[in-house]
């Protein structure tokens, strides 16, 4: 684990500073959790410190799902409110209660499937934008925050590498298709 030697949460963009850097093994791009859920990602590393953007910033946005449903949908922090955060694009549809359980979905390399994250407050239907409109209680008092435990994925490279190859191969082959469009003055049908 690692101690958390410096902690905000009343700013738009909230940072955590850890004990532990690149002497450690840390890296930038590593989840940080508590056993409460998940707290940041590391964002920047110096020898023997690194500081974790908390999922109480604005520009944080976690991947996760309704462990119920299985829908997926994002985390933000709207701000104000450490203990709160808003849980985004969940189709109007989906069948949903306040006390619903929200936690990681596994469609990142940072963290892995079915860490927590909080429970469903209070949620309206929004007909504008088609999702509802959903708070979520954090499981995690960010105010409290005095030890974390970092994550590394063995098997990141690997799966970023697979992806980063294949959107290359994916954008030759739309470039090839294009040429042989082209050449041939075909239109393709709707």
């Amino acid at each position: 684990s690692s101690q958390v030697i410096n902690n905000t949460v009343n700013k738009r963009n909230n940072y955590i500073t850890l004990n532990k850097g690149s002497n450690h093994g840390i890296k930038e791009g590593m989840g940080v959790v508590t056993l409460n859920g998940v707290v940041g990602i590391i964002h920047s590393v110096s020898n023997k410190f690194s500081l974790v953007m908390s999922i109480l910033n604005k520009k944080s946005s976690i991947s996760v799902k309704l462990n119920k449903q299985n829908n997926s949908g994002s985390l933000k922090w709207k701000g104000f409110n450490y203990r709160k955060a808003s849980l985004e694009s969940i189709p109007n549809h989906v069948k949903i209660n306040s006390n619903d359980t929200i936690s990681t979905n596994g469609y990142s390399t940072i963290f892995p499937k079915g860490i927590n994250i909080g429970i469903i407050n209070t949620y309206k239907s929004n007909s504008e934008t088609g999702h509802y409109d959903i708070m979520i209680d954090l499981f995690t008092d960010f105010n409290k925050l005095s030890s974390v435990y970092i994550l590394k994925s063995i098997d990141a490279l690997e799966q970023l590498n697979l992806e980063k190859s294949n959107k290359q191969k994916i954008s030759k082959w739309w470039q090839q298709i294009e040429k042989w469009r082209t050449k041939k003055s075909l239109n393709f049908i709707n």
